[in-house]
């Protein structure tokens, strides 16, 4: 929307996004909506010598890397050459339900305060065109209670229990040559141990590591130099999961950074996500809504993940023509 806009010679504020949402029935106070641009990785400045609302270039430079490794798996008709896997996790609280009901005037519908507990949910979802497979992963669906410390993942998907999960329940089950495609999720980006430390990292840190691999370096050096020592001299760096699914024959691709629009399964939450509100019986309790969940999930067909796939391929091409053309007016 606002990347048509640029095109047309349009400045973007505030008031006008705020206006475009309202049509869209999407509702939002313009302080939360200044947030979400930043946060989404958009600035307020200067643009063809106007005030606009513009993405930052690492923003854009990462989408297009994206869209660029996406678009080398496709056949020159749009089939996927390897099978692509999109994975996501997220939760649904007990007390998620519909907003709106019929009621007489004054009367009080009992309803609990706050979300209630959480359930998170981590699946994956297969788009292989060569096998003519959409949907659902087989095995692949986990999900607990968050904060209970009982089961084979206690309490939270974290940097311990995601490549568990990745081991027995997603690689064994998918193409060996798939490409796999997540978020950046903390516990996505986990370094392996032989990854030299990190910027936050102490001194000593770096001095060990460098130290540990027969080095040599001054001790007198500050951490800026030590850094810049370790990085002279360390491989390049390797996530857990991507060497994981490397065993498998498998690669891993992230999405950009704030680009829910360009993840299938972000697409499959919402569906879920909705009809476990809709079915809600008034029952308030963890597990009601795990009753719940089961049925919502098997609405997820694969015909409807074929719709989702293609909806999310023009989505690809818009950002795609849209952001050439862009660069193309060299609109800065």
């Amino acid at each position: 929307m606002m990347q048509e806009a640029y095109l047309r010679g349009e400045l973007v504020t505030i008031p006008k996004l705020l206006h475009w949402l309202q049509a869209e029935h999407s509702l939002i106070t313009s302080s939360a909506l200044r947030r979400a641009l930043l946060r989404n990785g958009f600035s307020f400045g200067k643009a063809c010598r106007r005030d606009a609302v513009k993405e930052r270039d690492e923003v854009i430079a990462n989408r297009r890397k994206y869209l660029a490794r996406l678009r080398a798996n496709r056949t020159p008709t749009g089939s996927t050459i390897r099978p692509e896997v999109y994975l996501d996790e997220t939760c649904v609280h007990v007390n998620h339900r519909k907003q709106v009901t019929w009621n007489e005037e004054g009367s009080l519908v009992h309803v609990p305060s706050g979300v209630g507990a959480r359930l998170i949910i981590l699946d994956a979802i297969i788009q292989d065109d060569q096998a003519h497979t959409y949907g659902w992963v087989p095995g692949a669906h986990v999900h607990f209670k968050s904060g209970r410390r009982t089961g084979d993942y206690p309490g939270a998907m974290d940097t311990e229990n995601f490549p568990k999960w990745m081991t027995d329940q997603l690689l064994p089950h998918i193409p060996r040559h798939a490409l796999i495609i997540l978020d950046n999720a903390p516990y996505h980006t986990t370094f392996t141990e032989d990854t030299f430390p990190q910027s936050d990292s102490q001194k000593a840190a770096w001095q060990q590591w460098l130290a540990a691999r027969n080095i040599p370096f001054e001790e007198w050096l500050l951490k800026p130099a030590l850094s810049e020592w370790c990085r002279q001299h360390a491989p390049a760096p390797h996530y857990v999961i991507d060497d994981l699914a490397t065993t498998f024959g498998c690669e891993i691709l992230r999405t950009p950074q704030s680009h829910p629009e360009l993840q299938p399964i972000e697409h499959v939450w919402g569906i879920v996500k909705s009809d476990s509100a809709s079915t809600h019986t008034g029952q308030y309790t963890l597990t009601s809504l795990q009753d719940r969940l089961g049925p919502a999930c098997q609405k997820i067909t694969s015909e409807m993940c074929q719709r989702i796939f293609a909806h999310v391929r023009k989505e690809e091409e818009r950002y795609w023509n849209v952001d050439e053309k862009l660069d193309e007016m060299n609109i800065e």
